[in-house]
């Protein structure tokens, strides 16, 4: 994941100080291999967990096997000052809420406090439960899955009010057209409806042939009228399916 989720971070830290046992030597040459984790050592006090979040680099492998050469439950025993910590990523307001929340989900525990004005440390422990969820990575599928969701969300809410904004133009292109159409059909009506001027009478050989009055005359501009009102809605419908279809889609994923 590009942006980590600090639960799952949390998990991780408590998971690295867990102590466990590869095998049991027999020999020199030989050994039982055992291969097991006791999470129950995942223990740290809270000064140490946020300076772990905030500071990696003072934590490395190398660093953490050398403090613990001395005396092995080191980290475990360890209780840091706020002049220890150095704040660079997670404030304390958030790891505090990450903790409740994995509290909440039985992951970790805490210390029954009976008197929060005479605690003097904060020590929390890794459950079974939250070994499993930090090596199933529950908490960061838990954030992509809601962030995929979001996203779905935020796409078919933003291609609803395309929908509207399409709806409202596809109407005033509709009023439009419409209007035309009606104009073009009453000019044709005027024209067809002219009142014949008088015939002066000519006298030559043959006759002056009478000027086309009907309607039909008109006929070739109305049905290239038609033609373009049907080419607009043509146009229009389509622009509406493929709205819909894509509303559709993204409908569809949100609920996968």
């Amino acid at each position: 994941m590009d942006i980590p989720v600090l639960e799952h971070e949390v998990l991780k830290v408590l998971y690295t100080v867990t102590m466990g046992l590869s095998k049991f030597g027999m020999t020199a040459d030989s050994s039982v291999p055992i291969h097991k984790r006791d999470y129950k050592t995942g223990r740290l006090d809270y000064s140490v967990l946020v300076d772990m979040l905030n500071s990696p680099a003072k934590y490395t492998p190398a660093a953490m096997r050398a403090a613990r050469e001395e005396d092995i439950y080191f980290f475990q025993d360890l209780i840091l000052t706020t002049e220890d910590i150095i704040i660079k990523k997670y404030s304390y307001h958030q790891i505090s809420r990450a903790i409740e929340n994995l509290e909440a989900d039985g992951n970790i525990t805490e210390d029954e406090v009976k008197n929060v004005l005479a605690m003097r440390c904060r020590p929390i422990s890794l459950t079974k439960k939250g070994e499993l969820a930090f090596l199933n990575e529950i908490y960061t599928r838990k954030f992509a899955k809601e962030s995929l969701d979001e996203q779905v969300g935020k796409a078919a809410l933003l291609t609803g009010k395309r929908m509207k904004l399409f709806a409202r133009s596809t109407a005033i292109v509709a009023v439009a057209a419409m209007f035309i159409l009606m104009l073009e059909l009453y000019q044709v009506y005027r024209e067809a409806n002219k009142p014949v001027p008088k015939s002066i009478p000519v006298y030559v050989y043959k006759d002056i042939p009478k000027p086309d009055t009907t309607a039909r005359q008109y006929i070739p501009a109305l049905r290239a009228s038609v033609d373009s009102m049907k080419a607009v809605m043509n146009s229009i419908l389509w622009h509406n399916r493929k709205l819909h279809h894509s509303t559709y889609l993204a409908q569809k994923s949100m609920g996968n």
